[in-house]
């Protein structure tokens, strides 16, 4: 899908926000997946986990190599 953005900008040229077609924002909408009960109960888990120590996770190398398929 090819978005055309239209940017509201300051005097300076800074971006402040964008404007979308409609029919482009409602598909961006259609596409956003909503997060499954079982998906956020893994990730407040992993959160917890972290958060108390118990899991640093994996180092950002690997998580890289893997991502990449290095």
């Amino acid at each position: 899908m090819k978005l055309n953005p239209h940017y509201v900008t300051d005097p300076n040229g800074k971006r402040l926000s964008v404007i979308l077609p409609i029919d482009e924002f409602l598909e961006l909408l259609d596409q956003a997946e909503e997060p499954q009960p079982e998906e956020l109960a893994e990730s407040s888990a992993a959160w917890q986990a972290w958060v108390n120590s118990e899991d640093q996770g994996e180092p950002l190398d690997q998580v890289r190599r893997e991502l990449l398929h290095e």
